[in-house]
């Protein structure tokens, strides 16, 4: 409940960067398409989501029509220098093992996500920062064979979680001025920018509940706050709403969503019509007006999914049912496919396998490639679960 609460209020928020900024208007429209292979890279916030899969799910579900494949290339406390991913080398080292990991990549669509720990080097090192950020954009685009497009997931503000915790408004100063630049990049570039929380309503995060429903330590995400963030991102990639079915003087309309009315009697308190999902990503809301007083019954696929007083049909978020539990399904092949990704790039015992210590147990290093079956298994389950199917839905006075 709490979940789905978070989402409605947030979505019904402005999506803007900076209060007084519109220059996100004129950014080219995002898209994925067959044959896309989307790169996700950055620090921590990246890393993360593939433990939780919410934002890929949302890319899966709004472009299910194009065949496209998602790799996590994050790593925890990772800056736009990659001083995170030496291992034991130093960071220019980790940054060109990075690069070259993009190479055998080769990515159409890069998504970035730097800034939040960069912006710890204080207003001082905004310079070499946006200097080194515009750079790694440079070189990823040399090594990649085709032009690029880039999207840019602009760092979130720090939390205030109470007395507990530091006061965040001292680090949010200095990461504004970060914001800022990375905007100025960003339009420079013609880059489009997505904003996993919005910035230009700070006062809403004065309310604890909310904020530490979104992450419990002022900095990073919950699984909550993965999926919030992710009704954030949707919002800014399409214009569509919700699917909303609703009957008014007897007559079902839809918005939203591909629906065929299979009968309707209007006059027996009872609706029954096949309904076909845009996409997944969204829940499904309901209303129906005017039912005559008594106790209802929502069933999808003759199987009963909620039951209300007439009167609170009248806007019903439908959490549940087939196309929720196929959602879930689809998040959890995704978290699976990434966790597999995971280990065939950045396997735990690398320093053994390819680094100095090869010598040791290099001998392992041909059983890497056996993840990409397992990969590809899942991948394509992926490709199954993604495409909405036909349920048929009834509103009925309960038995």
């Amino acid at each position: 409940m709490m979940q789905r609460i978070l989402a409605l209020l947030f979505a019904l928020l402005p999506f803007q960067l900076l209060a007084d900024d519109e220059s996100g208007a004129d950014q080219p429209a995002f898209y994925l398409e067959d044959g896309d292979r989307v790169v996700l890279l950055g620090g921590t916030i990246i890393e993360r989501e593939q433990m939780y899969g919410e934002w890929e799910l949302m890319l899966t579900c709004l472009y299910a029509d194009a065949d496209f494949t998602v790799r996590n290339l994050g790593w925890s406390g990772d800056t736009v220098w990659a001083e995170s991913r030496g291992i034991f080398d130093p960071p220019e080292v980790g940054y060109q093992r990075m690069i070259d990991q993009i190479r055998e990549l080769n990515p159409t669509v890069v998504l970035l996500g730097y800034g939040h720990n960069d912006a710890w080097a204080g207003e001082e090192g905004l310079e070499a920062f946006i200097t080194q950020y515009e750079k790694l954009i440079d070189d990823i685009q040399s090594a990649t064979e085709a032009e690029t497009r880039y999207w840019i997931i602009m760092p979130h503000y720090q939390f205030s979680l109470g007395n507990e915790f530091p006061d965040p408004r001292t680090h949010n100063d200095v990461l504004f001025s970060y914001l800022k630049r990375i905007q100025n990049c960003a339009d420079t570039r013609d880059i489009p920018m997505l904003n996993p929380i919005i910035h230009a309503h700070m006062e809403i995060y004065s309310n604890q509940e909310l904020v530490r429903a979104l992450s419990d330590d002022g900095v990073q995400f919950t699984s909550n706050g993965y999926h919030i963030s992710g009704t954030h991102l949707r919002s800014q990639l399409t214009d569509d709403s919700s699917p909303f079915v609703s009957v008014r003087d007897g007559q079902l309309e839809n918005a939203g969503c591909k629906c065929q009315i299979d009968e309707l009697d209007a006059t027996a308190g009872r609706y029954r019509f096949r309904c076909t999902q845009v996409n997944l990503a969204d829940s499904h809301w309901l209303s129906f007006e005017d039912l005559p007083p008594g106790r209802y019954s929502l069933k999808i696929d003759d199987e009963v999914i909620e039951t209300l007083d007439g009167s609170e049909w009248s806007s019903m978020d439908v959490s549940d049912g087939p196309d929720v539990n196929q959602r879930e399904q689809l998040r959890q092949a995704i978290v699976r496919k990434n966790e597999l990704y995971f280990h065939r790039w950045r396997p735990q015992n690398v320093t053994y396998l390819f680094g100095f210590r090869a010598h040791e147990q290099g001998n392992n290093a041909v059983e890497i490639p056996q993840f990409d079956p397992l990969i590809e298994e899942q991948e394509a389950l992926i490709r199954e679960l993604k495409h909405p199917v036909e349920h048929v839905w009834e509103l009925a006075p309960a038995e």
